[in-house]
């Protein structure tokens, strides 16, 4: 059913996209955190989807989730926290990567992760409503330093070289959603993953070759329905069609594959999908449809210039391409791209489409 490549082959992180906020350099985070030595990506991984698992036929029997009844307060102690986070929270807002206006000035409602733990082959996760602004104020401003000190020398002084607990207040932990999905070329048989590259304006992962989509997760519109669909699945098909142009009916199929903390941002949490598109879905219709989507986020920045257009380019590659593309020095990868990639990879192998 066609053919791909190792990702080891093809991918490779960018050494060179760092900012004043956060430092994303491999060599950096592996001083700073102990299990980076034995990952392949910077990620700790909590669950993975297992092959056994894979046909599971409702992945809300995978998922238990728990909803926390009070709205999360972020906690800034007085003293070098709170002058460091408010400090590098305000320049962060005053570069444009962020959008935090005076009409919204929390930004968009979030799902932060409190809790999860393992209990008879099922994922129970206790979540909690937040909001941008938190992230903005934590765990998108890190590196940041104030008199030589950072939250994250904060953070590692008291956990030398561990991630902080998922439940500190200090910090968002507010989940990522990112996917990478596949599209088939019928001339070569060959399932081609869907890339799209980010600008350097979004506030984090700039001038870096990505996934098919990712974003925070919102806290969905009605909350009362209580399932991993509802909060997380039907989110990511939502990125997906904002970011990639690409709509759900295109889609054959979409599944979560791990849950994960990444060190880069101290432990924020990340969940991590793959997928595949209907056969009949051709790279050049991916092409237009992202064209499309590129149309709409601009005409909304012309509407509202606080707005932020995040992609830039789409590429859909064939194996002997992305070798290709490998040669170059200015082909590299975020690590959200890159641990994309392998879960994506994975995915295939587990689909038999490898």
């Amino acid at each position: 059913m066609g053919s791909v490549v190792n990702f080891k082959n093809v991918v490779r992180l960018n050494p060179n996209s760092s900012t004043d906020f956060l430092n994303y350099s491999p060599d950096f985070i592996n001083d700073r955190y102990n299990s980076y030595d034995d990952n392949e990506f910077p990620y700790e991984i909590y669950w993975k989807l297992q092959e056994k698992d894979f046909q599971t036929s409702n992945i809300d029997d995978i998922f238990n989730i728990y909803v926390s009844e009070k709205e999360f307060k972020r906690s800034s102690p007085e003293g070098e926290w709170r002058v460091i986070s408010e400090e590098a929270g305000n320049k962060l807002i005053k570069s444009g990567r962020v959008t935090l206006t005076e009409n919204n000035k929390r930004g968009e409602a979030s799902i932060r992760i409190n809790e999860w733990r393992m209990s008879e082959n099922k994922v129970m996760i206790n979540i909690q409503k937040s909001y941008y602004k938190d992230q903005v104020f934590s765990q998108l401003v890190l590196d940041y330093k104030k008199t030589g000190k950072s939250l994250r020398d904060i953070l590692s002084k008291e956990r030398d070289r561990e991630i902080p607990e998922l439940n500190d207040k200090r910090l968002a932990n507010s989940v990522g959603v990112a996917c990478m999905l596949f599209c088939f070329d019928e001339d070569l048989k060959k399932w081609r993953p869907i890339i799209i590259k980010k600008t350097t304006r979004g506030a984090v992962y700039g001038n870096s070759w990505h996934c098919t989509a990712s974003g925070i997760a919102r806290w969905p519109d009605k909350d009362d329905n209580q399932s991993f669909s509802n909060f997380f699945m039907d989110h990511m098909y939502q990125e997906i069609e904002e970011e990639a142009g690409i709509h759900r009916r295109d889609i054959e199929n979409i599944t979560p594959m791990a849950l994960c903390r990444e060190y880069v941002r101290a432990g924020k949490p990340q969940l991590f999908f793959a997928g595949h598109l209907m056969k009949n879905v051709t790279p050049k219709r991916v092409g237009d449809g992202f064209k499309d989507a590129m149309i709409k986020i601009e005409r909304d920045v012309r509407v509202n210039p606080q707005a932020r257009i995040e992609m830039s380019d789409l590429i859909i590659p064939t194996p002997e391409q992305l070798n290709e593309y490998h040669q170059k020095e200015d082909f590299n990868f975020t690590q959200e791209g890159l641990a994309s990639f392998a879960f994506g990879m994975e995915y295939l192998r587990y689909q038999g489409l490898l």
